[in-house]
């Protein structure tokens, strides 16, 4: 049995390192725009560069300091990416004379110490909360941009005290880690050079569009298929030996491992300070869709969306990131909500249609042979989805029976409480849930025949209170 598995692990690794090199090349490439100097490079001479010995790692780290030391701190933490602190340049300039700005390089990254062990974000909140100490012993204001949000997230939960705001740029990480591959692996929804193409660009993004709905429908297949399979990589993680050779001059992919292999659905709740999350509307890295979720399930959080940015906001739209960044310092943060439900008597019924959008409030909605259907700010007493594709955002379904009913379909839920006696019930469908809270009386997840489940972020609440962050396959939910 061993031997016939062993191919396929093989096969199952390629693809993770292929998927892999795709990311953090795209992570490298990000980077890399915000600023064409190499590391080091000529900084304002009125900024101090330090060098600190510290504990966790037992190497140097390097950080710079700008602005009046005795104005608050903010402290700033970047993502993956060679040039570490150096992506944080336009916005240690534009605050250096309201703030006592200090920016890290993490270990492994930029002027600090490599290092061979293993890289996360919960030892990462460890480093910061040292180094935090050395310069003060009152809360600071965190920030941090794609694997460093997700270190602030981690560093806010952990260490609460030390914070008095949180600040998120293109978080990465979050999602776990199938969906977050998947979005990796998506194709572009459109090219620069189809500006040009006039009145044809319409024909083409329809072809685009077609492709790209091809391309997400096999992906996810392959995905789904490897993840009956042992994950080589998690057995790599766990053998010292492997992390050695694995990680030597691979900085990147240590990082990016320890990232993807961490569960914040707990830290994202506990997180009570006020919090910004800024995100890049065009993020082909992380997903949009995580800000989203973030802002609605972390208790004190606004999400800003700035248009015509990726992954790198600093880069793409620097002007937009520091008019956001400068409300995200001095402003409260106004929370999200999902919609209140309301009682109505009109039902929805959609039969073998495509590209559908509905929002509102309903009492029965029926949707049966209907292809990339999306909900959106919508109420119901029930949903019942047959032979479908759906994509479900902002819902709330309050039902004495079943809430949502799957059959022979694929869905997408991005934040939705599901209220019911039953609350979600699956027939060999496929669910990709993020922000997903299920209340039940009687059962939260009954399955006939086998199904996919991959949760992220979400929650069980009744009658029994689980985090639920994981996938399981089969006919029985069992979360790995």
């Amino acid at each position: 049995m061993l031997t016939n598995t062993l191919p396929l692990l093989g096969k199952k690794l390629l693809l993770i390192t292929l998927v892999f090199h795709f990311s953090l090349t795209s992570f490298n490439l990000s980077a890399d725009t915000t600023t064409t100097m190499p590391n080091p490079v000529e900084l304002p001479q009125h900024w101090q560069r330090t060098v600190l010995k510290e504990p966790l790692y037992n190497g140097n780290i390097s950080l710079v300091q700008a602005g009046n030391n005795t104005a608050p701190i903010l402290f700033l933490i970047h993502g993956l990416g060679e040039n570490g602190m150096l992506d944080w340049l336009p916005v240690i300039k534009q605050f250096e004379s309201d703030y006592h700005v200090i920016s890290i390089d993490l270990p492994g990254f930029g002027l600090s110490d490599k290092t061979i062990e293993q890289l996360s974000p919960s030892r990462y909140a460890e480093l910061v909360h040292w180094v935090i100490k050395q310069f003060s012993d009152k809360p600071v204001i965190v920030a941090g941009h794609s694997m460093g949000a997700a270190i602030s997230l981690r560093f806010a939960a952990d260490y609460p005290q030390q914070v008095s705001k949180l600040i998120m740029l293109d978080t990465a990480g979050v999602l776990q880690r199938t969906v977050f591959v998947k979005h990796l692996a998506k194709m572009p929804e459109s090219y620069q050079w189809m500006e040009q193409l006039g009145p044809a660009k319409g024909v083409f993004a329809s072809v685009l569009g077609k492709f790209n709905r091809f391309t997400e429908r096999l992906t996810s297949k392959v995905l789904t298929g490897l993840d009956h399979l042992p994950d080589p990589a998690q057995l790599l993680l766990n053998l010292p030996i492997a992390q050695r050779y694995l990680y030597r001059d691979r900085t990147n992919l240590n990082a990016a491992l320890g990232l993807i292999y961490e569960d914040f659905t707990a830290a994202i709740s506990q997180v009570k300070v006020p919090t910004h999350i800024i995100w890049g509307e065009q993020d082909r890295i992380a997903p949009l869709r995580t800000g989203q979720v973030l802002a609605l399930r972390m208790p004190n959080a606004q999400l800003h969306v700035i248009k015509n940015s990726g992954h790198v906001p600093m880069a793409d739209a620097p002007q937009q990131l520091l008019v956001v960044f400068q409300q995200a310092l001095q402003q409260p943060a106004e929370q999200t909500a999902l919609p209140e439900f309301i009682a109505s008597k009109q039902d929805l019924n959609c039969h073998n249609q495509t590209d559908k959008k509905y929002s509102g409030h309903y009492q029965q909605i029926r949707i049966i042979g209907c292809r990339y259907v999306r909900l959106e700010q919508l109420t119901a007493e029930s949903i019942y989805i047959e032979n479908a594709i759906v994509s479900m955002q902002d819902i709330t379904i309050n039902s004495d029976a079943t809430a949502l009913t799957l059959l022979n379909s694929a869905v997408t839920i991005t934040n939705a409480d599901l209220h019911g006696l039953i609350a979600l019930y699956s027939d060999n469908s496929k669910i990709d849930a993020a922000g997903l809270n299920l209340y039940a009386t009687e059962q939260t997840i009954k399955l006939n025949n086998d199904s996919a489940l991959y949760f992220s972020v979400s929650e069980i609440k009744s009658p029994q209170q689980q985090i639920l962050h994981g996938y399981s396959l089969g006919n029985r939910v069992n979360l790995q």
